[in-house]
């Protein structure tokens, strides 16, 4: 799981440059794409991160429901 989660990292790092590179070309009136594959990419990028999210989300009530009232994993 923890491996996966770091893969997930580094697409998301990935991703994040792709948007930006997108964006501030957009904000600079010379888009890279149309602005449909903009919006794609967009959504894309959104739906990876809440994807991404939740699955921390699981692993943390994982760990949760394994700790003891109080006390710590040993």
């Amino acid at each position: 799981m923890a491996r996966r989660l770091r893969e997930e990292h580094d697409y998301d790092d990935d991703a994040v440059i792709e948007v930006r590179e997108a964006l501030l070309a957009l904000a600079a009136r010379h888009p890279l794409q149309s602005a449909d594959a903009t919006g794609y990419l967009l959504r894309s990028f959104f739906e990876s991160l809440r994807r991404h999210v939740r699955a921390e989300q699981d692993l943390l009530a994982i760990f949760t429901d394994l700790t003891p009232p109080g006390g710590t994993l040993n």
